[in-house]
């Protein structure tokens, strides 16, 4: 009896029940309707999958006209973004979802703050970002050009010191073996 009412208090307080997501089969006509693009794969999408599409949907849905149209222009401007740059991006939001709280709610704030800025100071910051950005790309790829150079110097000299301590191994052999191939060279 013990141990059953501990089940029961453990499921009370601790949000153990996880709705399943639905077969297509199992969706509202007006999810399918919705969703129609994903008919034939619906079934084969990983439940996470299916539940964040679905809570897209939901989203969707309880948006005006205004922000549905928003929403696209984004889409689109999304879309517009090279492979690289959209890699780029979903690494930067990789990593801000990999942040403290503390640092997202400051980044937040940050964000905020500049959105509310005019457009002549949001250009002024950007295009002050731009030229230290530059400055650092610069310094990181002189940084690269210095270690690269120096990496090749002394691969450089390597080859030339290996290349000597390979004929100073062949001497020592030659001299350990009684002359080796030289001596046998010299007596043909």
């Amino acid at each position: 009896m013990k141990r059953f009412t501990l089940s029961i208090l453990a499921a009370l307080f601790v949000n153990v029940a996880v709705a399943a997501v639905p077969d297509w089969d199992q969706l509202s006509t007006a999810e399918q309707q919705s969703l129609s693009a994903l008919e034939a794969t619906w079934d084969t999408l990983d439940e996470q999958r299916r539940s964040n599409i679905l809570r897209g949907l939901a989203a969707w849905q309880s948006l005006d006209t205004g922000g549905r149209e928003r929403v696209q222009a984004r889409f689109g401007q999304w879309r517009a973004l090279g492979d690289s740059e959209q890699r780029r991006l979903r690494g930067e939001f990789t990593r801000f979802q990999a942040m403290d709280e503390q640092t997202k709610t400051r980044l937040r704030d940050l964000h905020t703050k500049f959105k509310n800025l005019s457009p002549e100071q949001q250009r002024a910051l950007r295009d002050r970002f731009s030229e230290d950005r530059r400055d650092r790309d610069a310094t990181d790829a002189n940084h690269a050009d210095t270690a690269r150079d120096d990496n090749a110097d002394g691969q450089r000299d390597d080859n030339r010191n290996g290349g000597d301590r390979n004929d100073n191994r062949s001497d020592s052999r030659d001299s350990r073996s009684g002359g080796g191939d030289r001596s046998s060279r010299g007596n043909e």
